[in-house]
């Protein structure tokens, strides 16, 4: 990605944090947000429950839903990523969870 001037990372962080006051006011699974400088996604949630992989699964399939969107998975090597995206007042948002495997909703040819 292109480095971006002070200004320009400023005006990011000022739209992700305006994005994100409206997404803490939802009635959905709490996530642990980041604002991201310079990323593709500036606003990313992660679920990270610690009690176990169906809990942060679930997280990531109401914040999906919120978002009228399918999840979706990307394999690595110690399991894989399931993953919500969705643009939220012009800020592209992720709500992800490390999982060790697919979860069993995830619609077979998503990757």
């Amino acid at each position: 990605m292109t480095r971006t001037g002070p200004a320009e990372v400023r005006r990011r962080q000022r739209d992700a944090a305006i994005a994100l006051l409206g997404l803490l006011a939802l009635d959905l699974p709490t996530v642990t947000w980041t604002v991201n400088e310079e990323r593709d996604v500036p606003l990313e949630g992660l679920a990270m429950a610690f009690s176990s992989p169906d809990v942060d699964a679930a997280t990531v399939d109401a914040w999906a839903a919120h978002f009228g969107v399918t999840p979706t998975w990307q394999p690595h090597t110690s399991g894989g990523y399931w993953k919500a995206r969705a643009v939220v007042s012009g800020v592209r948002v992720e709500v992800w969870a490390g999982l060790p495997v697919q979860p069993a909703s995830t619609p077979r040819g998503d990757a």
